[in-house]
């Protein structure tokens, strides 16, 4: 099953608490993806949450995020889809993905190395990952 949000607004969380996070912010809720600034011991704590308002939240599973000019697909593994039923959240935007949120989702959220982007997506605005998370 495939989820589509479509986000009025959002809000960027920089080490608050050492988490960083993006929050879309939805007609009627919102959807918001987190993770440690800090890496864990525990592989599952390093892994990105997921979390769709009162619906639930899910901590793993993501395989691969796409970044097209409109839109930002999230893919999950089959065995772990989101809240049990998606495979795949698309994200789409009224404006043009900028370098600002491909840069979070690189360099803050740190899926530089699950993140690939559509062939038709602005050069100019990819992003290298240059940041990486260390053990407290």
């Amino acid at each position: 099953m495939e989820l589509t949000v479509r986000p009025i607004d959002v809000d960027f969380v920089y080490d608050e608490l050492d988490t960083n996070a993006i929050t879309f912010r939805l007609a009627d809720g919102y959807f918001s993806i987190q993770t440690c600034v800090y890496l864990e011991d525990d592989e599952r704590l390093n892994e990105p949450m997921v979390e769709l308002g009162s619906q639930g939240a899910q901590s793993g599973g993501l395989v691969r995020v796409l970044i097209c000019p409109r839109e930002i697909r999230l893919q999950f593994r089959e065995s772990l889809c989101f809240l049990h039923e998606c495979t795949l959240i698309s994200i789409v935007f009224d404006e043009l993905v900028d370098v600002t949120l491909v840069n979070f989702f690189v360099n803050h959220l740190f899926l530089g190395d699950i993140l690939i982007y559509g062939d038709d997506f602005d050069a100019s605005k990819k992003v290298i990952q240059t940041r990486k998370r260390e053990y407290l």
